[in-house]
């Protein structure tokens, strides 16, 4: 079942259901030990990590629950958001964790405080997915995009 919440300034949150529902620019968050993949994904399309298809411009985020969180994979969010100001669908396969987590970034981007993403976030998910859950803001997760956006903000208000 499709899953999609409107989480503010522009940035959709989902399952891979979702995914091309509407002509978003989209940030798979992927790994290739998911279950659970969008059309995109399984063309085989993973191994561009920024390409159009269809008329709509994807980026594929490469990581697994539980990892270290990458921190080119949290630049080239930033900077893939920071690019266009057209609504932006971030999904994983479920749409409870890796896409909630990395929405927080699309949306300090789009310039939310980034407690402020996190209650967006969640009642976005709470109120407007069909089925209800609640978002995992995993620590292991949380913590290092915390700490990459505290060093991003202070670098960006220095330039």
């Amino acid at each position: 079942m499709p899953q999609l919440a409107s989480v503010g300034n522009g940035i959709w949150v989902g399952n891979f259901h979702a995914c091309g529902l509407k002509p978003f620019r989209t940030v798979h968050i992927w790994h290739e030990k998911q279950n659970g993949v969008c059309e995109f994904v399984q063309k085989g399309d993973v191994g561009h990590q920024e390409l159009n298809y269809q008329n709509v411009q994807h980026l594929v985020i490469n990581y697994l629950e539980g990892s270290e969180v990458p921190v080119l994979e949290m630049e080239r969010i930033w900077y893939w958001v920071q690019m266009s100001p057209a609504d932006i669908f971030v999904h994983c396969a479920a749409g409870m964790a890796r896409s909630t987590c990395f929405c927080v970034i699309a949306k300090v981007v789009r310039g939310c405080d980034r407690y402020q993403a996190l209650a967006d976030i969640a009642k976005g998910v709470w109120e407007q997915y069909e089925i209800k859950v609640s978002p995992h803001f995993h620590t292991h997760i949380m913590t290092p995009i915390f700490r990459w956006l505290d060093t991003k903000l202070k670098n960006e208000s220095h330039t």
